[in-house]
């Protein structure tokens, strides 16, 4: 009796894993059809792919696919096709990204310093000239981001009591997060209305108003200024260079048209599309939707080069004596 019992069991084990395998297959096949319908919706790059050609080559290759390094290979291709290095597929504990051809390395400073960690950093230099470091926040509730944006707000409003003749905005080390928090701290400086807009419909634009920040009329967050000094005509300064990234990079927009204002170091990451998280079935996508645009109407679509290039090396540690700190400084001292 125990053969046949065993028998039965190793009948019925092989028929248990090849029903699990069948359905993964097909949950591969599904994610990928379903990806691909999202995609042809809502990408950025939506009108300048053969989706449906693609459709037949990569869901076949999914149905093909045995394990979760095979279907990630078919997800990644799928992103490359969109040329979408920015966003990412995630399914079970795997997340899969499109890797540029080309890819722009970080400088050795900036990893180091993102290995420390990175906080928000205030100084009142030499000639009434402030800094203000500003690092990469992590989305949050409303609360938690109007609690950053408040402690950003204050830290501005620390120097301009001080009677700061100008401001160097160092996001050398801002390599994203949430932009809102970011751009309602620097009221004072970015001014009230519209800041910028993504160009994925709806077109949502970037509005600072009555110390909120607006997604056109969604309130993200909200602050409560302890100075009422307007700098939106000082004299400015903008550190940018290749740890400079999404959220990072959309700030940096915000100060494209503004007066009296400079950007200085080397290009940025050039991650500036705008990410939509949709879910699909058991997985999630991030797709990039759209581009950033500044006030003015200019859509950004690769990375933003300075006024001035400056690829020495990064002194976070010494700011006094940062080659671009100091070039800033003399330019300020010069308007």
């Amino acid at each position: 009796m125990k053969k046949p019992l065993l028998f039965f069991a190793i009948l019925y084990f092989s028929f248990s894993l090849n029903q699990e395998i069948s359905a993964q297959v097909n949950d591969y096949a599904f994610l990928i059809d379903t990806a691909i319908t999202v995609m042809k919706s809502k990408s950025y790059m939506k009108d300048k792919v053969n989706w449906e050609a693609l459709r037949t080559a990569l869901v076949n290759r999914a149905k093909a696919a045995t394990n979760i390094n095979e279907f990630g290979g078919v997800a990644k291709d799928l992103l490359g096709t969109a040329n979408d290095f920015h966003g990412a597929f995630f399914y079970r504990d795997s997340v899969f990204k499109y890797k540029q051809k080309i890819e722009r390395p970080f400088p050795g400073a900036v990893t180091e310093e993102w290995k420390k960690g990175v906080y928000l950093k205030s100084l009142l230099l030499e000639r009434q000239t402030g800094y203000l470091r500003i690092p990469y926040i992590t989305v949050g509730s409303k609360e938690e981001m109007s609690k950053k944006a408040q402690q950003l707000n204050d830290s501005l409003c620390s120097l301009l009591e001080k009677g700061v003749k100008g401001l160097i905005i160092d996001l050398r080390l801002n390599g994203g997060g949430a932009m809102y928090p970011m751009m309602l701290g620097l009221e004072q400086v970015l001014g009230n209305g519209k800041l910028g807009s993504f160009t994925a419909a709806p077109k949502e634009q970037w509005i600072i108003k009555q110390h909120s920040f607006l997604m056109d009329a969604r309130v993200l967050c909200t602050i409560q200024p302890k100075c009422t000094i307007s700098a939106t005509e000082m004299p400015v300064v903008v550190l940018i260079g290749g740890g400079t990234g999404s959220s990072g990079e959309f700030l940096a927009m915000s100060f494209k048209g503004r007066k009296h204002t400079l950007f200085l170091g080397s290009p940025t990451v050039g991650y500036v599309t705008s990410i939509e998280g949709l879910p699909i079935g058991k997985a999630y996508l991030y797709l990039s939707t759209g581009y950033g645009m500044d006030r003015n109407g200019i859509i950004y679509t690769d990375a933003i080069t300075p006024d001035i290039i400056d690829d020495s090396i990064d002194q976070f540690n010494n700011i006094a004596n940062d080659p671009k700190v100091k070039k800033a400084m003399q330019w300020i001292l010069k308007q």
